[in-house]
């Protein structure tokens, strides 16, 4: 098909390759805007063992202990009787929030991810978290053969958008919605 075929294609069905894309653009703004807003605040929990600190092999076997630890815990934190039971402890209200959790590489950092419907919420959730870890670290933590492990917030949570918003969606719609339309105009009229 030659270029010129190719707009004699798209000015014979220019009106319904721009009423496709008008169509779709509105399709994902509507969709956006119902979906609504979404925010995500991260927290990032320093795991401690006063053994870690030793020279030579006790401390590298303590550290390793401890980076296992860290991600034990990482798992417990995403369980949803954990996340429940924080929430509620907290007072907050658990409906569309979202946990995450990761342990940076070779460390015993554990980042905590939140995501709700508002920014305090995000918020709110990930600090009752941070809370019931501590908890749950002072718990286990305690041992008559060593120190206690400990916990320290190296970040608090700070919400933020992370919901793209319904005039970026509007765009994508569009330019998909002429991107489908352009096709099916050259398809029907090669054939």
């Amino acid at each position: 098909m030659t270029l010129h075929q190719i707009g004699v294609a798209l000015r014979k069905r220019g009106v319904a390759v721009l009423a496709t894309g008008l169509l779709a653009a509105l399709l994902a703004g509507g969709v956006a805007l119902l979906v609504g807003p979404s925010y995500s605040a991260t927290a990032r929990i320093l795991l401690t063992r006063p053994q870690a600190a030793l020279p030579g092999s006790d401390g590298l076997l303590t550290t390793e202990n401890l980076n296992l630890q860290a991600l034990t815990f990482a798992q417990v934190v995403v369980s949803q009787d954990f996340i429940d039971n924080a929430l509620r402890q907290a007072g907050v209200n658990s409906s569309g929030v979202q946990v995450s959790t990761a342990v940076e590489q070779n460390t015993s950092v554990l980042v905590i991810k939140t995501q709700g419907p508002s920014a305090d919420r995000a918020n709110a959730a990930a600090r009752a978290l941070n809370t019931a870890l501590s908890d749950e670290v002072d718990l286990t933590g305690k041992s008559p053969a060593g120190p206690a492990m400990t916990s320290r917030v190296i970040q608090s949570p700070a919400a933020t958008r992370s919901s793209t918003g319904s005039v970026f969606a509007t765009f994508v719609g569009l330019v998909l919605g002429l991107a489908v339309a352009v096709t099916l105009a050259l398809l029907t009229e090669g054939s």
